[in-house]
């Protein structure tokens, strides 16, 4: 719709990204931040590792990151290449 109505293909990429990245974000915010609060319990259970392993909280934040854009990416990419009289007609 955004096509026919004059966006080009970059802008409605870069919409539906920066849309479809606000929960995920948010969970992830939310994530890490009651994950370092649980880490006090955690502390008696882990052996010869820090409970705040920043290798592990920032490579996990980075994987989910990443597969949270492609999850955005591939829609985003397949309405770029509609035709934008189809999407007109089928609504």
């Amino acid at each position: 719709m955004r096509i026919a109505l004059g966006a080009n293909a970059a802008q409605v990429l870069r919409h539906v990204v920066s849309e479809g990245m606000a929960f995920p974000v948010a969970g992830l915010v939310t994530g890490w931040a009651a994950a370092l609060g649980v880490t006090r319990l955690l502390q008696a259970s882990l052996y010869e590792i820090s409970p705040q392993e920043p290798r592990v909280f920032v490579g996990t934040a980075g994987l989910l990151i990443i597969a949270a854009i492609a999850a955005c990416l591939v829609p985003a990419w397949r309405a770029t290449r509609t035709d934008p009289m189809e999407a007109l007609r089928a609504e």
